[in-house]
């Protein structure tokens, strides 16, 4: 792929995510830290070497600047406190999970926003029934299974939350299918937390298919469920890998 190539949305995404965490950096910084995200998620394979260029990251940068000025503070990234149910209600049933991830958060020194303890709410439910499923399997015994899913449960708050926040700031389109949508990444992510809570690999096989354009299998993807992919997309990284290979030898 050219040097020249538009950027795709999840390389977008991820200066978009750089920036929220550190604003002050500038272009060249931020391309520092993306193209070693990339490289640790293996997604540079699908580009030639040092792409995207600084130039184009601080594209991205000036536009995710002008849009925060646009929108103006968003109440939302406030560090949440029980006095902001006047304002963003939590169901009573989901409360308690929200009071105790606070709790949680703030000894890490990591307070929750009001928008990750609203996502912590939301995935409430999921998280009942994840616990119900993995007890019907003996998955792990009680105590490890509440410290496993309660772990997950702010982890994927944490997450979406954050993607909510970068697709606010992004400029892509949302139809499925097409190397220009973010779309089938959005799905990749929630196929995966699927499979975290529930065991069900079938969602994640599917947003393999829609993102088979990719040359490498996505890291995030369980060793023992790659064995089971469809063979064309086995055949692209293979493909690819021995094509990498001539490319080194002398």
């Amino acid at each position: 792929m050219a040097k020249g190539t538009h950027l795709t949305p999840q390389v977008e995404a991820l200066i978009t995510e750089i920036y929220l965490d550190h604003p002050d950096y500038g272009p060249t910084k931020t391309r520092e830290e993306l193209l070693e995200n990339m490289k640790e998620t293996e997604y540079d394979k699908n580009f030639e070497p040092g792409w995207p260029h600084v130039c184009a990251v601080g594209k991205v940068i000036r536009e995710i600047r002008r849009k925060q000025t646009e929108l103006g503070p968003d109440p939302k990234d406030r560090p949440w406190s029980m006095v902001y149910l006047a304002d963003y209600d939590i169901p009573p049933e989901a409360l308690h999970v929200v009071f105790k991830a606070w709790a949680n958060a703030l000894k890490e020194d990591n307070p929750l926003t009001i928008r990750e303890a609203l996502w912590v709410a939301r995935f409430y439910h999921i998280f009942k029934v994840g616990e119900q499923f993995k007890k019907a399997i003996q998955f792990v015994d009680d105590d490890k299974l509440r410290a496993l899913d309660f772990s997950l449960l702010i982890d994927r708050a944490r997450k979406y939350a954050k993607d909510e926040r970068t697709l606010k700031l992004m400029k892509c389109p949302v139809m499925p299918f097409t190397e220009r949508s973010i779309t089938p990444y959005l799905w990749f992510n929630d196929a995966i937390f699927y499979l975290q809570m529930m065991g069900d690999d079938t969602p994640l096989r599917k947003c393999l298919k829609s993102m088979k354009w990719q040359k490498v299998i996505p890291k995030e993807v369980p060793e023992d469920l790659r064995e089971l992919l469809p063979t064309y997309y086995k055949s692209k990284e293979a493909n690819h890998e021995r094509t990498h290979s001539q490319q080194r030898k002398p």
